[in-house]
């Protein structure tokens, strides 16, 4: 019996349509431009640090012996905040997440993010619709890590068994949870950020998880 639904976040329940194309332009902006080591490097690290845009692109900068202005910092940093003011909820969360709220399903969002997931999260409100939210920068874990699951497993109060979990990575939401006991879906999305190519999908809409509780 499932008794928890646990989601990812990105390109799940939310998305920046073309992300990746886009933010590549705001790591090009100045001196920063060798974007592919951000995104392989920099990006993770961000992921698991609770810094603030310029403090990220300050050490971005320091790392290649470099010296942003302030105005290079701050129109980064307002190119970033509007970027992620583009973010949109999927037209089918909200009445997914009242019907799993009716059914008294605890739900709880697990996601690699920065400390901007929390100025999209309010922008769209969906942290009302979740009793947990973990976000990797503050857990200074991420995906895949079994200790970010099991912190949710501890905090929603159920067994491995009970829970169904949904996302759109293979591996990071679909083989280690399972690994540790859990029922999985993986989603696929249509107006993606770009940054997940799966070619293995149990579901496309939000509503198909009706059939596995």
């Amino acid at each position: 019996m499932i008794r928890a639904v646990f989601f990812d976040l990105w390109d799940t329940l939310i998305t920046i349509p073309h992300f990746k194309e886009k933010s590549k332009k705001l790591y090009s902006f100045g001196k920063l431009s060798d974007t592919k080591y951000i995104y392989t490097q920099e990006i993770t690290l961000w992921n698991k640090k609770a810094w603030t845009p310029e403090q990220f692109f300050m050490y971005c900068a320091r790392k290649r012996g470099l010296l942003l202005s302030k105005l290079e910092l701050m129109e980064l940093t307002k190119k970033w905040y509007m970027l992620y003011a583009t973010s949109r909820v999927y037209p089918d969360v909200h009445p997914v997440l009242a019907h799993l709220q009716e059914r008294k399903l605890k739900l709880t969002i697990i996601s690699n993010s920065t400390p901007l997931t929390e100025f999209v999260l309010k922008r769209t409100k969906l942290s009302k619709n979740f009793d947990h939210i973990l976000l990797s920068y503050k857990e200074g874990i991420m995906k895949p890590d079994p200790r970010i699951y099991q912190k949710a497993l501890q905090l929603s109060k159920v067994s491995n068994h009970e829970v169904l979990f949904v996302g759109d990575d293979i591996n990071k939401d679909g083989k280690v949870p399972k690994s540790l006991g859990m029922q999985t879906l993986i989603i696929k999305r249509k107006h993606t950020t770009g940054l997940q190519q799966q070619k293995k999908y149990d579901i496309t809409r939000l509503t198909s998880i009706y059939s596995y509780l």
